[in-house]
């Protein structure tokens, strides 16, 4: 995670089929998790998080209905049945016991996002 931003939709361009944002005067292309994982998207109003994660020189804006908190996790793999699902690392207990989280696999959505990218461009 590079940083984290509030946005809101009148911020969000298209570029061909491709949602981005300016982020400190760079380009940045954004995957909302709701579409990513076929969710239906909360109603958050015009308002919303985009965290900005890079891998090598690839930047990509994760869109977020919310944030929580921050905290270190140990990642736990999942069941034979879920652990191939893309976009999902493992899972995790909360600190306050309140349950358990999938963890996104931010690599695999960057991957993704760009191929993605490079099929349309061609």
């Amino acid at each position: 995670v590079l940083e984290i931003v509030r946005s809101t939709e009148g911020q969000v361009e298209t570029i061909g089929a491709r949602e981005v944002l300016a982020i400190h005067e760079e380009t940045v292309p954004l995957v909302r998790l709701s579409q990513a994982f076929n969710l239906p998207p909360a109603e958050t109003g015009d308002a919303f998080y985009v965290i900005l994660v890079g891998l090598a020189e690839r930047r990509l804006g994760i869109v977020v209905d919310n944030l929580r908190d921050q905290q270190e996790i140990v990642i736990k793999r999942l069941g034979k049945r879920i652990e191939n699902t893309p976009g999902i690392a493992g899972a995790t207990e909360l600190e306050d016991q309140r349950g358990v989280v999938l963890v996104v696999d931010v690599e695999s959505l960057i991957n993704t996002a760009f191929t993605r990218v490079q099929k349309v461009q061609t």
